[in-house]
């Protein structure tokens, strides 16, 4: 029921184009591969009177996205309806995503969650309208150490198992052993040996359920050392030799802010340059790579991941595309991206 835009219709030749003698038609829809747009136009009246906003797509065959979560490998994992939460708040409207970015607590499911909901149930756990009050559960924090265990563990050793034989990797300065679960990971055992010998906390944190982290005191093998934390905070910087690219899935390593170009007041294209002016960036099209940055105001590192827009081909520099979320009255602003603004050209 929305208007839809697609972007390709600003270029789409609509007369029939031929291809090597034969007819190429390129004006249906069905040939767009970018994302589209929509808008929907409503009175504030009516969105004072509803409870959410729920989105939901069909296509031409009347195919409807499903209701509910579930797992869905050929799609993209999770293929469901999309509902916005409407809270009405000392005369405002406050709209409630399902979660909040990166590893901000929040959201209507995490809500529902500890009040007891049901998040598959008729009405996504919330209260129907002649539904008694629940009574709210504490929910316990999922342990993830085995606390028998007491073993320390130095970065010498974590680096000795940073292959497939058996692969070692950090979550939340915990050290566990992936050689158990190599053959029933769901993603595979590629995933776990890419994170083997080095700190996963960011990546792991942020895609595993509760049940996933319930499983991990059987993979807890020890504890890392206040040497080894400093070791991986600090670093470490890798140093080699002089290579034709620059990424490495394996190490950190190190780039200078040269330019910082503001293209509007909230959004800047940050270049960094490379070991060598003929290395390129060798980051296969459509990945993204991990940034690491400690903010000079709060001495937190943060790691994000991010897409540069600078060519593949590119010689001696990456550049990023960044949106800065500053903070407001109402919003503590985006950590990584301060930070990055924060950084001063060398």
């Amino acid at each position: 029921m929305a208007e839809i835009e697609y972007p390709e219709d600003t270029y789409r030749p609509f007369e029939d184009a031929t291809l090597y003698g034969g007819k190429l038609d390129l004006s249906w829809r069905d040939m767009s591969h970018c994302w589209c747009f929509w808008n929907m136009k409503l009175s504030v009246a009516e969105l004072a009177d509803a409870d959410d906003i729920i989105l939901r797509a069909m296509d031409e065959a009347m195919n409807i996205q499903p209701r509910d979560m579930y797992w869905s490998v050929l799609g993209m994992m999770n293929n469901c309806w999309y509902r916005i939460t409407i809270r009405k708040e000392n005369g405002t409207l406050k709209f409630e995503h399902p979660t909040q970015p990166a590893l901000i607590p929040g959201g209507w499911m995490e809500r529902v969650k500890k009040a007891g909901g049901d998040l598959l149930g008729p009405n996504w756990g919330e209260l129907a309208p002649d539904e008694k009050p629940r009574v709210i559960q504490v929910v316990e924090e999922v342990k993830m150490v085995n606390e028998s265990v007491k073993r320390e563990i130095e970065f010498e050793d974590l680096k000795q198992h940073d292959g497939p034989t058996e692969p070692w990797f950090v979550v939340n300065n915990e050290v566990y052993n992936g050689l158990g679960f190599l053959e029933d990971h769901p993603g595979g055992a590629t995933s776990i040996l890419a994170s083997a010998g080095i700190d996963a906390s960011d990546e792991f944190m942020a895609i595993h359920s509760e049940s996933a982290k319930a499983m991990m005191p059987k993979y807890h093998i020890g504890t890392l050392s206040a040497t080894a934390r400093r070791t991986i905070l600090d670093g470490p910087i890798a140093t080699r030799e002089k290579t034709a690219t620059f990424l490495d899935p394996r190490q950190w390593l190190k780039t200078t802010l040269i330019q910082k170009k503001v293209i509007s007041w909230d959004t800047r294209i940050f270049t960094f340059q490379l070991e060598h002016e003929e290395q390129e960036l060798g980051l296969p099209v459509g990945q993204h790579l991990m940034i690491k940055v400690k903010d000079e105001k709060t001495n937190e590192v943060i790691v994000r991941a991010y897409t540069p827009i600078s060519e593949g081909k590119a010689k001696g520099t990456l550049e990023l595309l960044v949106k800065v979320y500053f903070e407001t009255a109402t919003s503590k602003g985006g950590k990584m991206t301060m930070a990055l603004d924060r950084l001063r050209k060398d």
